[in-house]
């Protein structure tokens, strides 16, 4: 999720629903580690974590979403892309389908995306609100 709040605040997309839809196993396959200063044959696994999102935009900011995804150093994709014209606010509704790769082995070191500091008590998930109260970070 980081990389979607990453997303929200320097692109400018209002971000308005996430969805995470776990992750699949695509491929099992022979692979080569490190392990005690020998090389050692293990099984490598690949998967794939989907996330559906939604959000308000416009014309610019979802041609920057797209370059967004596809320049980033982690492994994403854009599997879709819905986008309709919303008559109240004059700009884009848009939902994209993100799919991130990576593969696990035994002995894989993983080392999460820092999640930015969020005041403690904000109106909603983003901290686009204001806060509510500040008696922390989270």
């Amino acid at each position: 999720m980081s990389y979607l709040l990453t997303l929200q605040a320097k692109e400018g997309v209002d971000l308005q629903s996430i969805s995470f839809n776990g992750s699949t196993l695509l491929s099992e396959f022979p692979g080569v580690i490190q392990k005690d200063g020998a090389d050692t044959k293990t099984t490598m696994d690949a998967y794939s974590t989907d996330a559906v999102v939604t959000g308000q935009l416009t014309y610019p900011q979802l041609k920057s979403v797209i370059s967004y995804l596809y320049a980033g150093k982690t492994q994403t994709s854009l599997n879709s892309v819905a986008v309709s014209f919303n008559a109240e606010t004059g700009g884009l509704t848009g939902t994209f389908d993100i799919a991130r790769y990576y593969v696990n082995y035994p002995g894989a070191v993983y080392t999460p995306e820092p999640l930015p500091e969020v005041p403690l008590g904000v109106t909603d998930l983003f901290g686009t609100s204001g806060a509510a109260g500040t008696a922390g970070t989270h």
